[in-house]
């Protein structure tokens, strides 16, 4: 395999981890407290495009558990905020 498709691999992969392991515990907390949230499919598309070309900057936040829960908050605080 050439370089590109090991990189295409390393963002397919850290997309799909970053989308079930950031996402998805923000939306189901959300979720939990309010009630129904609406645009569920569209916002697991979006993170996860959006992550395919972030993959780099996320992989950290995928594998290191402080920088995990620190991603979660703030990206709960910045899709829901409380006004």
């Amino acid at each position: 395999m050439s370089f590109i498709e090991w990189y295409a691999l390393f963002c397919l992969t850290t997309a799909t981890m970053a989308t079930i392991d950031l996402l998805m515990p923000v939306i189901a907390m959300e979720n939990s407290a309010v009630g129904k949230i609406e645009s569920k499919g569209i916002t697991y598309i979006v993170f996860f495009t959006i992550s395919i070309v972030l993959a780099p900057l996320l992989f950290f936040s995928c594998i290191i558990p402080s920088w995990n829960e620190r991603f979660k908050i703030s990206l709960h605080k910045g899709m829901y905020p409380k006004e």
